[in-house]
Formats: structure tokens, sequence, C-alpha cells
């Protein structure tokens, strides 16, 4: 796993290297999870031949707990709250 800061820029430093191998591999893919994503990240997924996860997240304040919730942005799939320890 590796965490980049732009979903853009890792994807023209893949292209720059001519690592079309890593894209005709489906067990490899993206997995980007970010409080919202540049309309150019969802063009990219849509267009690109690499398997893209995309996940937009919230925090959420309910019954006095802090909750991380999570948001498949193609399906716009709803998952759990996650609760988050803290002290």
């Amino acid at each position: 796993m590796v965490v980049v800061r732009s979903l853009t820029t890792t994807l023209k430093c893949l292209f720059a290297l001519n690592s079309k191998s890593i894209f005709d591999n489906p067990q490899l893919g993206l997995l980007a999870i970010c409080p919202s994503f540049h309309r150019h990240n969802l063009i990219d997924e849509k267009y690109s031949k690499a398997n893209f996860n995309l996940f937009n997240f919230s925090i959420v304040y309910k019954n006095d707990e802090f909750y991380f919730h999570p948001s498949h942005i193609p399906n716009k799939s709803e998952t759990k709250l996650i609760k988050i320890n803290y002290q």
C-alpha cells in the first residue's frame, strides 16, 4: 500500500513509466479515501483501465460519540458507522 496526495499525479507517473501491464492486472487497483474528490478524479476513474475504488468519508458526531463514515462513490453505497475510540 502506498499513500499518495494526488490521484491524478499518481496516474500520470504510472503512465509515464509505461506501466500498461499494471492496468491489465485485475488484482491491482487504486483505493482512495478522501473527504472529497476533484471532478477530474471522477473522469479518470470513468475512462481509465485501472481498477478504482473511491470512497468519500465524513466524521459524524452522534450520541456523544464520534464515528468514521465512509461511502463508496460509484454506487453511493453506505457503509456502517465505525466508532472512533479516543481519550
